[in-house]
Formats: C-alpha cells, sequence, structure tokens
C-alpha cells in the first residue's frame, strides 16, 4: 500500500487531547487528510483543528468491558463511519479503539498512551478482583492488537522494549508539545523575592498509586519553599501558600505554567514509573521551569539529564528547593538553559517523520 492519503483517528477519550490532536498534525504536515471518531468534542487542546470530520462514536463502559451487545453495537457504529469516510489507515489511540480497529477491516497502527493492562494492576494490584479481570481482558487484547497492528506507536521506550516483543514494527513517539503550542511563552520571572512551584495534576485523595501525591500541600505549609499552583484538581480549595486553579484549558494552562520557576513531578516511588513519560515534564521545561521529579520517571530522567533535578522522597525534594530558592539567579539562568533546550529538541514536530514512518505497510 502506497503512504496513505486518508487517517480516521479512532480514541476512546474523545477530543480534546493533546496527543491524538498532535498526531493528526503530523499527518497533516505530510498533507494527508485526517478524521476523528470518539465520544462528542469537547473543544480542542490545540489552536487549530487538524480534522476533515469528527463523528461521534461512543464507547461506553460496557464495550470497555468486553460485553458483547454493547460490543457489537460498537462495532456497527464505527464501520458506518468506515463506510463514510473511506479511511486507507485507522489511527486507533489506546486499547478500546485497537480492540475496535482488529474489527473493522482496515489497516491499522495501534498508539499505546498508557500500557493499558499493566497500569490498571499499578493502580490497584491483583488484590481487586475486578482490576485484575480488567488486567487479564486488556492484556489479552493488547496480544491480539499488537500481533495484528500494521504498526505500534507509544510514549516511552519501556514500553516499546515490551511491545517489541510481540509486534516487529514499534516506534517511541514521547508526549512532546508541538511548536505551535509554546511558540508565544515567556520566561518566568522571579517576582518579589519568592518562588513558585506548579505541580499539574490532583492533590486530593484517592490517589492513582502511581501519581500519589499524599502530603505535598502540607509539605509547602510546613516548609518555607515558596507558593504551588496546582492545576487541574477541581476538589482543591485555596490555602496560601498553596494555590489551586481547577480545571484550564490546555492554553491556559501553559500560560500558567510559564509564571513559575519549578514544575513538579511530586510521586511517591513505583514500580509502574519505568513506563511512564508525562507531558507535564516537556510541558515545564518548555514554560522554562526547572523541573523537579521523582527519581523513578527513568525516561523523564534520561531525556532532560542534568537538565532536571531527581529526588527520592519529599525530605529531599524540600531540601533541593531551599537550596534553589537561596540562588535565585541560578534559577533563572538555569530556566532559561532547559527552555532552550527544549525548543531546540522537546518538540513533537521532529517526530512527523516517525509519525508518517508508521503508516508505511512494510
Amino acid at each position: 500500500m502506497a503512504l496513505a492519503l486518508r487517517i480516521l483517528h479512532l480514541s476512546h477519550a474523545g477530543l480534546p487531547d493533546e496527543r491524538v490532536e498532535r498526531s493528526a498534525w503530523s499527518s497533516r504536515s505530510a498533507g494527508k487528510e485526517v478524521h476523528f471518531a470518539g465520544p462528542k468534542s469537547r473543544g480542542l487542546s490545540l489552536p487549530a483543528d487538524p480534522f476533515a470530520s469528527k463523528s461521534v462514536l461512543d464507547f461506553g463502559l460496557r464495550s470497555n468491558l468486553g460485553e458483547p451487545f454493547s460490543s457489537s453495537r460498537l462495532v456497527k457504529r464505527a464501520k458506518q463511519i468506515v463506510a463514510q469516510v473511506k479511511p486507507d489507515l485507522v489511527h486507533a489511540h489506546d486499547i478500546f479503539a485497537g480492540r475496535l480497529a482488529t474489527r473493522l477491516g482496515v489497516p491499522f497502527v495501534y498508539d499505546d498512551h498508557e500500557y493499558w493492562s499493566k497500569a490498571v494492576l499499578a493502580n490497584s494490584g491483583m488484590v481487586d478482583p475486578v482490576s485484575a479481570y480488567k488486567s487479564f481482558l486488556w492484556g489479552s487484547w493488547e496480544e491480539d492488537v499488537l500481533s495484528q497492528a500494521q504498526s505500534v506507536i507509544t510514549v516511552s521506550e519501556s514500553i516499546a522494549e515490551e511491545h517489541r516483543k510481540r509486534s516487529h514494527r514499534v516506534f517511541t513517539v514521547p508526549n512532546f508539545p508541538r511548536t505551535v503550542e509554546i511558540r508565544d511563552l515567556s520566561l518566568p520571572e522571579l517576582g518579589k523575592g519568592e518562588m513558585a512551584s506548579v505541580y499539574t495534576g490532583s492533590c486530593t485523595p484517592p490517589f492513582m498509586r502511581f501519581r500519589d501525591t499524599e502530603g505535598l500541600t502540607d509539605l509547602f505549609r510546613r516548609m518555607s519553599i515558596g507558593t504551588l499552583k496546582v492545576i487541574g484538581d477541581d476538589l482543591l480549595r485555596t490555602n496560601p501558600p498553596v494555590f489551586s486553579l481547577g480545571r484550564l484549558s490546555h492554553g491556559a494552562m501553559m500560560r500558567e505554567i510559564s509564571k513559575c520557576q519549578i514544575g513538579l513531578i511530586p510521586w511517591k516511588k513505583h514500580w509502574f514509573h519505568r513506563y511512564c513519560n508525562p507531558n507535564k515534564a516537556y510541558e515545564y521545561a518548555h514554560a522554562g521551569c526547572v523541573v523537579i521529579v521523582i527519581s523513578t520517571l527513568e525516561q523523564v530522567c534520561r531525556t532532560l539529564s542534568n537538565l532536571c533535578v531527581a529526588f527520592e522522597d519529599y525530605g529531599e525534594m524540600a531540601s533541593v528547593m531551599i537550596d534553589m530558592a537561596s540562588r535565585p539567579d541560578d534559577l533563572v539562568e538555569k530556566g532559561k538553559t532547559i527552555q532552550a533546550f527544549a525548543r531546540g529538541n522537546l518538540v513533537w514536530d521532529r517526530f512527523d517523520s516517525t509519525i508518517n514512518e508508521a503508516y508505511r505497510e512494510q
């Protein structure tokens, strides 16, 4: 098959979704026509719309758990969309779309954002029978999807290494921003001598086990390590020095990050971190924040190298931050260095050719 001309992106999560939109723009940059099917769109993260059409396709909890009636209804609706769009290739995002793609009779690429069969165990463990069932079910789906996909794309080299055991064409495309997302960001300034940190995520329990931030807000209230801005937690209430902004649009979030000097990934250590490669690390870097990250996030530490600061526990993290607050000029200079590195290296646009290579049939 020649390089596909019409791409249909399938996603159970719907829009907005930065990774789906970035992938679509990779196709558009090579002159492809891109379409989307998934739950009803709630807007976009990136500033422009890459899709020629958007079709409503509701996956639903029951079909995601393999319930036969819901699954057959999902397949029927998806085949109607395929008949309308006539895609040359399906780009299936995550396991539910991947499983659906195996039943549509169209060549497909599988984009694994999460490593689903392991992520569900990482969050709850085998002691939870529902999680054990999900892991077994989604693991069996992964076997089928990986063996049938034309190519596989994923977010970290650790996941890619495991998928290569079952697929001969696996590509790593990290969760870097596209240039259009970060081109207007300015460097943060140190105002009033107080260091400002940001965390994009939840500080309210219950936590996903591999994203546990218990004690973070208390740490800022107990110690003189500046202010903490939390973005994305609608349940957290502002109580200085912790300021909760709730959920923001992608653009508004990036602007708020760019007002801070420190970008935190303050998760407690977890075995699943070796597979993780979170967006936030690279969004922080592009905003000129010094990234302080738990040491078990191996992919982030390798990518940023000496431009990030890894810590083992909250005590060490606090010590690092106290030291940084005492040297504000060094903090500003390091922010400039990391932003320059990010602009030159940590951009999705550099992977446009990788995405389009994954679309080629071998």
